[in-house]
């Protein structure tokens, strides 16, 4: 998929978002149920408990430890009940571990594992809490406050796109934070090196 096709892809999901969000939102948390299939193409999967994999289809309630798994043509954007997006990119695995929600107080927390691939993730009510959102990675646990990445997990690279910060807390137990958008946290060389994002790191 080129990036021209995934932003037009990104353009109708969002038409789709919007046209989710209002029932989402007007939900009452729920303990397992974490949000909704918003966009898919094709070969997409999912599996939870153990059942083999099953082609996801838009409008898919998504529960967490669910597994989300695409092929090379695959694409799939989840919209979670607090508004938060997860765009799960080619021959990638995603894991929500965790999704507690209070819409009253807009508490909670989002735990998910991304395993392999290429991901995209917009912030919603959660990712405004220090703490709210944090994705484990093969390089180590990544956590968003109030903003937009991009990760890819065998470049080893994870470009901050917006909001207030993005924190890697490393394997090996350095911890680097990214403050300003349009920056990548670098970790191919084996050490974190903060650079500015090119047109490369964000074309997946």
């Amino acid at each position: 998929m080129t990036r021209n096709d995934y932003m037009r892809s990104r353009f109708g999901s969002c038409v789709i978002a919007l046209l989710f969000g209002a029932s989402l939102a007007a939900a009452p948390a729920n303990a397992s149920k974490v949000g909704v299939a918003a966009a898919v193409n094709p070969d997409a999967f999912s599996s939870l408990s153990g059942v083999p994999n099953k082609h996801l289809n838009i409008g898919k309630s998504i529960f967490y430890n669910e597994r989300i798994k695409t092929s090379a043509q695959g694409l799939v954007q989840l919209l979670l009940v607090d508004g938060s997006t997860l765009t799960v990119g080619p021959n990638s695995n995603l894991t929500i571990d965790r999704f507690v929600y209070d819409p009253n107080k807009k508490t909670g927390e989002i735990v998910a594992t991304f395993s392999k691939g290429s991901m995209w993730f917009i912030g919603g009510k959660l990712s405004k809490n220090d703490g709210g959102v944090k994705v484990n990675t093969p390089s180590g646990v990544l956590a968003i406050r109030g903003g937009m990445f991009q990760g890819h997990t065998q470049k080893k690279i994870y470009s901050f796109l917006f909001g207030h910060s993005m924190t890697l807390q490393g394997r090996n137990g350095k911890t680097h934070t990214v403050y300003q958008p349009g920056y990548t946290l670098d970790l191919s060389s084996g050490r974190g090196n903060v650079r500015p994002t090119t047109a490369e790191d964000t074309n997946v």
